[in-house]
């Protein structure tokens, strides 16, 4: 990466992320995607950045929160990740 000035947001979601109940994981990426949205909005509006500028990426649940917040948010770039093995048993 070459050197400059750049903002980077790392979200923690692992508490809502690692729930025992998987459909209640997915259904808490669409509040995760509306935060960060929100945090891109703003910083956006607020802090007279770009949307060109603002990527999100994320592995897979984090990929699916990165496409709620594309829908509700300003962003150049989402990238996510969803890679899976299928098992013999």
């Amino acid at each position: 990466m070459p050197q400059g000035d750049y903002n980077v947001i790392i979200v923690g979601w692992k508490l809502g992320a690692e729930t025992l109940w998987y459909p209640q994981s997915v259904s808490n990426t669409r509040t995760v995607g509306g935060e960060i949205a929100l945090v891109a909005n703003n910083t956006i509006n607020i802090g007279h950045s770009s949307k060109a500028l603002m990527y999100c990426a994320g592995h897979s649940l984090g990929a699916h929160v990165c496409g709620h917040a594309g829908q509700q948010g300003q962003f150049g770039r989402i990238t996510g990740w969803i890679f899976f093995a299928m098992m013999r048993i």
